[in-house]
């Protein structure tokens, strides 16, 4: 029988949270792998419980992995694909081949990957190139979380937590360094403000990056940048039945985003995007970029979040209220070439932007207690957003007959989301577990979009006849003007059956909803909603005194209504519905500790594609100039995989530890990450310029700790077999662009706890 959560005991609860999540580094002395605490069904439980697929990644192993943002999360859990930036601060994460639409540029368009920051729900991609600062975990869900986590939680989910205030004064300082001229230091203290009633905790870092490519025009080195963040936790504890956290945060983030031109391109009417650079490998190898156009990054956010927990009676009320702003303003280079390479023509094009995101969000959940024969939770969410891209300027001197054209969009939309939702499992027996639950949403989108096209200079026009002057007016249509209205019942039913002490399997059917949109760069009616069924049955063992966790799944989608992103060669991209998609896959996590060691290993397959669609596409043999307006076809996809939906993928840290005499400590790790080929692009997928290719990236490092263990040095090495490969491509007037990973890089890293 489990032991009851009384009022009481809630404050020491809590506090033994906060302490375990203080934890410095590994416990060497631990005689078995740690019990790792999820939030995955919205309470704190034991992951080996919870019969969903969760991986959890702790903040020591964030620093310890160099894992400096969401991007850097690629194969580090099973199934979870994080691509590159590939402009305005957009790194599109997927979840088992469900990412949503690939590339940047998509501002109103929802994830598929809902990301939580501190338990509040972040309505725009905003997050994926945010430092990760005094990180206490990161969780990766997998699977559809309709229910639970609701909008946009059709792949899954990724939780971010901060550390929280302790009652015991507490601090830390990291500081790290590397060859590629890389340098971060983070600083965290915190403590009692006001005996137990009240807590602090102050967290502070900035990163700073030379690059690790160089410009080929002007020979200096670009692909760098500077984060700062600032975050301010207060924990006010009124007494034993009450919490709240009040988390203050402030990011800023500076940026020069490089992308690498990945076709042949001349400027000519023989060019095509299909057909790669001949110097390509070379140019990977070495960084090489090439633009006239500065891709600066400048984006500011500003957030609050209220959290509360109240005890009523033997249940529980939690809420969650916050308030963010998100704020971006940059320009890029379109067409990444160098004068050299301009041979057949104008090829000089470029994007800006300037955009807002607003959000009023307020969760309200009340639940039973945990160790009830019937256990529930219920709960609303609302919230509101207003975003605004003012403007958006899309400009290329070959386009329109080579009279080259300036497309200014500007464009806002307001969101307004709400839901009710009730999750409940009973116990049937000791051993058997059933679950369900549902949630009913409601969204309404409201558009508004202004747009016109006019040419650079003057001459004959075939489309009027005649010879225009600059700045003639290709297109100037009214304002298009839209409202849209979305709703959804999403339904959970789970089965778990423990057929022995550490030993858990389950079936789990779950559903997913993503809403429907508007294209920034498109009048028309925009896209429709996507929905997705799925089956999952996974087992959980842990064996031999926590010393073997093995944890697996196999699982099946069915996907309707598909959006996909696509290119359009005379700039901007388009947002369509495919019919459905199917995909089905395994995955494997397994952690084995003995004395001295531990192992932490990962596998993933997948077979992720549509199986009915049909959408517009570049024919594979066309030529074109470099902007240039073409006649499209239609391409039927059946049997085309999705995009960022790796066949296999893997990850294998192996770590050692011994005290070396004196009360010195030293610790040695390696860990290889590793995935097969995906698409960046839903067509033309017998073509090579849309691929990422197989990779692999192996990691060392080494740290010495003097007696006491309140100073760790680490002597690390990432990438130490120089793979070089695309991270990420986006088509830019309907030519690939790509983001590719650092090289090799050495460095030290300094960890000290005074």
């Amino acid at each position: 029988m489990r032991p009851r959560l009384t009022g009481s005991s809630l404050a020491a609860l809590l506090a033994a949270t906060a302490a375990q999540a203080e934890a410095p580094e590994k416990d060497h002395a631990a005689s078995g792998l740690a019990e790792l605490i999820v939030t995955a069904q919205r309470r704190p439980e034991a992951l080996q419980e919870v019969p969903l697929s969760v991986s959890v990644i702790s903040g020591d192993r964030t620093r310890a992995e160099g894992l400096r943002t969401l991007e850097d999360l690629s194969a580090w859990a099973p199934g979870l694909v994080a691509t590159g930036d590939v402009g305005y601060g957009a790194a599109p994460l997927a979840i088992r081949g469900v990412g949503g639409a690939n590339g940047g540029a998509n501002f109103f368009a929802d994830e598929p990957v809902a990301v939580y920051v501190d338990g509040a729900y972040i309505g725009r991609l905003s997050v994926s190139t945010a430092d990760l600062v005094d990180v206490d975990a990161l969780q990766v869900i997998r699977g559809p979380q309709g229910t639970l986590f609701g909008r946009n939680a059709t792949a899954g989910a990724v939780l971010v937590t901060s550390r929280r205030p302790t009652p015991r004064p507490d601090g830390v300082l990291n500081a790290r360094w590397d060859s590629l001229g890389a340098f971060k230091a983070e600083a965290a203290f915190g403590g009692p403000l006001a005996g137990d009633g009240l807590q602090a905790r102050l967290a502070l870092g900035h990163a700073h990056r030379d690059g690790f490519g160089r410009n080929v025009i002007t020979g200096r080195k670009v692909g760098g940048g500077d984060d700062t963040t600032a975050r301010l936790t207060l924990r006010l504890t009124p007494g034993e039945r009450s919490r709240f956290d009040l988390i203050g945060e402030y990011r800023r983030q500076d940026a020069e985003v490089a992308l690498i031109r990945i076709a042949a391109l001349t400027g000519g009417p023989a060019d095509s995007p299909f057909v790669p650079r001949p110097d390509l490998g070379r140019v990977l190898d070495r960084g090489q970029y090439a633009f006239d156009t500065p891709g600066d990054l400048r984006s500011e956010t500003k957030a609050a979040t209220l959290l509360g927990e109240h005890r009523l009676g033997r249940m529980t009320l939690s809420t969650v209220s916050n308030y963010r702003r998100f704020s971006l303003g940059g320009s890029g280079d379109a067409d990444n070439t160098a004068p050299a390479d301009r041979t057949g023509g104008p090829v000089e094009a470029y994007n800006t932007v300037r955009l807002t995101h607003e959000q009023w969000l307020q969760e309200v959940r009340l639940a039973s207690p945990p160790d009830a024969r019937i256990a529930w939770v219920a709960g609303a969410f609302h919230m509101r957003e207003r975003n605004k891209v003012h403007p958006s300027i899309i400009q290329n001197a070959g386009a329109f007959f080579r009279l080259g054209t300036r497309a200014t969009f500007d464009a806002g939309q307001t969101v307004r989301a709400g839901a009710v939702f009730a999750d409940a499992s009973v116990r049937a027996t000791d051993r058997l577990t059933l679950r369900g639950g549902a949630r009913l949403s409601r969204e309404e989108k409201v558009f508004s979009l202004t747009q016109t096209v006019l040419t650079l200079a003057g001459g004959f026009a075939p489309p009027a006849g005649k010879v225009v002057p600059a700045g003639f007016a290709v297109a100037a249509p009214p304002t298009f003007q839209a409202t849209r209205q979305f709703d959804d019942v999403s339904l959970r039913a789970v089965l778990d059956y423990r057929f022995a002490p550490g030993a858990l399997a389950y079936l789990n059917f779950s559903q997913g909803f993503k809403s429907g949109g508007f294209n920034v760069y498109g009048l028309n009616r925009g896209f429709d909603p996507e929905e997705i069924d799925a089956l999952e049955g996974g087992l959980k063992v842990e064996l031999l005194d926590r010393r073997l966790r093995i944890n697996a799944a196999a699982f099946r989608y069915h996907y309707e209504n598909l959006q996909v992103r696509l290119p359009v060669t005379s700039g901007g991209i388009d947002i369509r519905n495919v019919a459905s998609a199917r995909t089905h896959g395994a995955e494997a996590e397994i952690a084995v500790f003995g004395d001295g060691f531990q192992l932490d290993a990962s596998l993933a397959w997948l077979d992720a594609r549509f199986t009915d669609g049909v959408l517009p596409a570049v024919p594979g043999s066309a030529r074109f100039a470099y902007g240039a307006s073409i006649p499209l076809i239609q391409e039927a996809i059946d049997g085309a995989r999705l995009s960022r939906a790796p066949r296999w993928q893997g990850a294998i840290t192996a770590e050692a530890w011994r005290q070396a005499g004196a009360g010195w400590r030293l610790a040695a790790a390696a860990s290889l990450r590793l995935q097969s080929n995906v698409f960046y692009l839903e067509t033309n997928q017998d073509q090579p310029t849309y691929q990422s290719g197989d990779w692999s990236e192996l990691n060392a490092r080494l740290s010495l700790s003097p007696p006491g263990g309140r100073i760790v040095l680490t002597l690390f090495g990432e990438n130490l077999l120089d793979d070089r490969h695309v991270t990420a491509a986006t088509a830019l007037a309907g030519y690939p662009q790509g983001a590719i990973n650092a090289p090799r890089r050495i460095g030290l890293r300094a960890t000290w706890r005074p």
